[in-house]
């Protein structure tokens, strides 16, 4: 899903939470808090965001997928899309967690979260 150079990234970090045996299917589910900040990563000014969509790498095996409030889980050549659902209002500089699960059913032990990033989408 391609996003527009004109939409700003904006800071999301992750902090892993835990990660629990699951028999169906059989593995491992991880969980992290993803937090977005209202601030664009490429001027550093704080902005409000109602809209944003973030994204991950996601192997492509049987199991796995990601789960989050507030936003729909897109899977798409690999890769995961959080996009938010309607307006949820972050005013500038402040922060918002999201949880995320993954249930990979046949991935190594750790989760990274590659190429993690959010971008702010236009309120249209």
């Amino acid at each position: 899903m391609p996003v527009l150079p004109s939409y700003d990234e904006i800071v999301v970090t992750k902090k892993f939470k835990r990660t629990w045996e699951n028999s169906e299917p059989r593995g491992r589910v991880y969980s992290f808090d993803l937090t977005l900040t209202a601030v664009s990563k490429d001027s550093g000014m704080a902005e409000d965001v109602r809209k944003f969509r973030i994204s991950f790498d996601l192997p492509t095996v049987k199991g796995a997928k990601a789960e989050a409030s507030g936003v729909d889980v897109i899977a798409q050549d690999g890769k995961t899309y959080l996009n938010s659902v309607g307006d949820q209002f972050l005013a500038a500089g402040t922060s918002r967690p999201i949880t995320v699960l993954g249930d990979p059913a046949h991935l190594p032990r750790g989760y990274p979260l590659d190429g993690l990033r959010a971008t702010r989408l236009p309120n249209h």
